[in-house]
C-alpha cells in the first residue's frame, strides 16, 4: 500500500498540469519556501519531505526551514549544481539527488556496462517482469531476529534477492553488499531486497 502525499506548488497553471495526472492527491498552492506552507502540508506529521524547487537557493531555504520545524523528518533534496549538494547536506537534507550527476553517472554506464544497465531496465520497468528495488526492517518481534541469513532462508521463503543489509548500529551508509549466508540479523537490520510485490509483502510478514 502507499504512503499518502501532499503537492505544494504556488503556480496555479502548474496545479491544474498536475491534476490531470494526479486527480485524487491532495494539493496546496503556496510558496513552500514560507514555514506556515509547510506546517499546512502537514510537515510536523509527515514521514519525509521531498523539495524539488526550481532555484538550488529556494531548496537550500526549504531545508533549512523543514529542519528548524520538524526535527526527525526525513528530506530528501534536489540539486541542480553539483556545489550545492554539501551546502543542502549542511542545511539539514538527509539525501541529495542530483539529476545532472546521476545522468552522467548513468550515460558512462550505459557505454561501459551496457548489459547491466539493460538489464536493470528490464526489471524495474518492465510489465512483464515487475521488480522492485525495496528496504525493509527486522522487526523487534521477527521470527528472523538473532538468525542468520542462511537458517532465516529469505530466499527461499519470499523468493526474492538480498542485495545488501546495514545493521542498525551501523553508519547511514555503511551497507554490506551481497551478504554471507552467516550474516546475522538483528532487531533493527535494513535489508534492500529486488523482488516483486508480492514477494516483498512476504518479506514483510516474515520480518515483523
Amino acid at each position: 500500500m502507499g504512503s499518502a502525499l501532499i503537492i505544494v506548488e504556488k503556480d496555479p497553471a502548474r496545479i491544474e498540469q498536475l491534476r490531470e495526472f494526479l486527480p485524487d492527491a491532495p494539493m496546496i498552492e503556496g510558496d513552500a519556501t514560507h514555514d506556515h506552507v509547510l506546517l499546512e502540508a502537514g510537515l510536523l506529521k509527515a514521514k519525509g519531505l521531498v523539495t524539488c524547487l526550481s532555484k538550488d537557493t529556494d531548496n537550500l531555504f526549504v531545508c533549512l526551514s523543514a529542519r528548524d520545524l520538524a526535527a526527525k523528518v526525513k528530506i530528501v533534496a534536489r540539486a541542480y549544481e553539483e556545489e550545492t549538494m554539501d551546502k543542502l547536506y549542511r542545511a539539514g537534507a538527509d539525501h541529495v539527488v542530483s539529476p545532472n550527476v546521476s545522468s552522467a553517472i548513468r550515460m558512462a554506464s550505459v557505454l561501459l556496462r551496457p548489459s547491466a544497465v539493460a538489464f536493470l531496465d528490464i526489471a524495474t520497468r518492465s510489465s512483464d517482469l515487475a521488480l522492485r528495488m525495496e528496504q525493509t526492517v527486522v522487526g523487534e518481534r521477527s521470527e528472523v531476529a538473532g538468525l542468520t541469513l542462511s537458517e532465516a532462508r529469505i530466499p527461499q521463503r519470499a523468493g526474492l534477492i538480498v542485495i545488501a543489509l546495514r545493521h542498525k548500529k551501523a553508519p547511514p551508509h555503511e551497507f554490506i553488499f551481497n551478504p554471507a549466508a552467516d550474516t546475522r540479523l538483528e532487531e533493527g537490520d535494513q535489508i534492500i531486497v529486488l523482488g516483486k510485490e508480492d514477494q516483498i509483502e512476504r518479506l514483510k510478514e516474515l520480518l515483523g
